[in-house]
């Protein structure tokens, strides 16, 4: 059963705004830039807020423009024809995931909002649409791809805005994602939340980092042999 909700018009597309606050041409472009970078590769931890925080910043500080569509293409159900199907299945006498109608996901378009700060150009989505409104076309077929950037980039932007704009968010955060590769003074927020995470969730690299070698093996050897044992070796 194909799920149809309501479609309004375009023109009834409600931009909601907060006070706009001015800000000069070097803050905006310092923080469309920080933006910019944060928002090629969204965390995997926390995108909902990123998100989030994302339409506050550009609702604050960001000019929007024209809403614009973006097309996505129906997906097959390939639980239908594949032989995993799952006991829910057997019951209900049809596909559980899309009802027996062989579509996991619809034709859809969606409106989206164009804004720009500092220079920069973001979208926000507004809107599903099951069927294109009238004298409208799809500019974007699919996913907005961006650029890749230089390595731990997106997580240092996301991070500073976080630390200035969702300073909450920036602290539950901090060590929970592991960073690899050597702490560099270019990247002070990702190196710190490198070495919160490996106080909180692997000390052992930590000894191996600081201790002398011989010393790192022969406590982990004895860590080894009382793992089971109430107290640690060191």
């Amino acid at each position: 059963m194909q799920l149809r909700l309501p479609i309004m018009p375009t023109s009834r597309i409600r931009i909601r705004r907060t006070r706009v606050k001015k800000i000069g041409q070097t803050r905006a472009w310092i923080i469309g830039w920080f933006l910019h970078n944060a928002n090629s590769s969204p965390p995997a931890i926390g995108r909902k807020e990123f998100y989030a925080m994302k339409e506050r910043i550009l609702n604050r500080y960001g000019t929007p423009g024209s809403p614009e569509f973006q097309h996505f293409e129906k997906k097959d159900c390939f639980h239908c024809w594949s032989s995993r199907h799952c006991c829910d299945c057997d019951d209900y006498g049809k596909c559980c995931r899309c009802d027996g109608t062989g579509i996991f996901l619809p034709e859809v378009w969606v409106s989206l909002i164009p804004w720009t700060l500092g220079g920069f150009s973001f979208h926000c989505p507004a809107e599903r649409h099951y069927e294109l409104p009238e004298g409208r076309t799809a500019k974007y077929e699919g996913k907005i791809t961006h650029g890749i950037k230089p390595h731990h980039l997106p997580e240092e932007c996301q991070m500073w805005l976080d630390l200035f704009f969702n300073t909450r968010q920036f602290i539950q955060n901090l060590g929970r994602s592991p960073f690899y590769g050597k702490l560099s003074i270019k990247r002070p927020l990702v190196s710190l939340s490198a070495i919160a995470h490996i106080l909180r969730f692997d000390r052992w690299r930590l000894l191996q980092a600081i201790l002398p070698h011989r010393l790192y093996l022969r406590l982990k050897r004895l860590h080894d042999e009382a793992q089971h044992g109430d107290e640690l070796p060191f």
